[in-house]
């Protein structure tokens, strides 16, 4: 009997340690997933906070772009207004001028405006005016070109028969002085049409602008400049204004004839 109390209690001790053993070892495999977890836990915590802080800093250097083309073409408009202001003057002249073989010293000129990163005004809006306004002013230019090109010619044939003591044939030049004068009505109203569409861009970047300078009003989100539209009567009046600054019969008043 006592041999088998012996084996028992052997058996029992033995089963003890193993089961011991196995729920010690659980318990430090529990431990070690716990702190395994913690760890990744951390790791997610961190890595998290990290892409919170890169997207907003990529948010920021988007609105800073914005903000920066915005400035890039207002300028670009401040040259090209003026500069078509002064060919509207230029056709006018021309095309006011009744005495054939009576031609001009200055003759218009072009300018573009570039369609390069306009995609940084990220407003659909903006983006869209600023494109239309650049093809516009492409064609525009064109249409310039082959003015002058034109007028450069017609004048130079008459000039040398002139110097040359060439009888001019009266009918001829008087139909090509019509021509050139019909030209220029069509080239003045096509630079026209592009200094209207130029106004208007520079009325939507003003107020854009403006916008940005206010710190209540100002963008905290590219996606609220992606769905922001201007106010229309806002826009209409300030084309009003710029339209009273950018006068032909004012702008060029204190810089003398051309």
């Amino acid at each position: 009997m006592i041999g088998i109390y012996a084996t028992y209690d052997g058996t029992l001790a033995f089963w003890g340690a193993v089961i011991g053993g196995a729920l010690g070892t659980l318990g430090a495999f529990f431990a070690a997933f716990t702190t395994v977890r913690a760890n990744i836990n951390e790791q997610k915590e961190k890595e998290r906070k990290e892409k919170i802080k890169e997207d907003e800093k990529a948010k920021k250097e988007t609105l800073r772009r914005y903000s920066r083309q915005l400035i890039y073409s207002e300028v670009s408009l401040n040259e090209y207004l003026p500069a078509m202001l002064k060919n509207i003057r230029l056709l006018g002249r021309c095309a006011e001028a009744s005495t054939p073989g009576n031609y001009m010293r200055t003759l218009p000129r072009t300018l573009s405006l570039s369609t390069g990163r306009s995609e940084e005004m990220r407003n659909p809006e903006l983006i869209n005016q600023w494109l239309t306004l650049a093809i516009n002013a492409k064609i525009v230019n064109q249409l310039v070109e082959d003015f002058v090109e034109y007028y450069k010619k017609v004048s130079d044939i008459v000039m040398e028969m002139e110097l040359k003591g060439q009888t001019l044939n009266a009918k001829i030049v008087t139909q090509e002085h019509q021509t050139l004068i019909e030209f220029a009505k069509d080239a003045q109203e096509a630079v026209q049409i592009s200094v209207d569409r130029a106004i208007e861009m520079l009325a939507m970047i003003q107020l854009h602008g403006e916008k940005g300078h206010s710190s209540k009003e100002r963008f905290k989100n590219p996606k609220d400049l992606d769905m922001f539209s201007l106010d229309k009567s806002k826009v209409n009046a300030r084309i009003k204004k710029l339209k009273k600054e950018y006068d032909i019969e004012t702008i060029f008043q204190n810089i003398g004839q051309f």
